[in-house]
């Protein structure tokens, strides 16, 4: 037979999940390996060699009247890049902000 204290053992050993109303006591955020700083500032390099290209690309089809016809895909390409690197910078800011508010 088991006593009242052989209960309360079975009872202090349970398994629960945990209350969703109740805040962990840690709570950092863990970020994921591509979102860390360091590959979102190589990314946002990548995506500057790309911006760049395309604006070599916009100056050869201001030399060349033949390739006119492609300016969107150069015009894609630059838009593209440009949102990429706006995106990960407002992120980057973001995150920044929030590591300086919280001690």
């Amino acid at each position: 037979m088991i006593g009242a204290a052989g209960d309360a053992h079975v009872r202090l050993y349970e398994r629960r999940p945990m209350d969703p109303q109740r805040n962990p006591v840690f709570r950092r955020a863990i970020i994921p390996w591509y979102d860390a700083k360091v590959s979102c500032l190589i990314t946002v390099f990548a995506m500057g060699f790309v911006f760049c290209f395309g604006s070599v690309g916009i100056s050869v089809i201001a030399e060349n009247a033949d390739y006119t016809k492609h300016l969107w895909i150069v015009l894609l390409i630059l838009l593209l890049s440009m949102a990429v690197i706006v995106s990960i910078a407002i992120r980057l800011t973001r995150r920044h902000i929030d590591q300086k508010k919280t001690p």
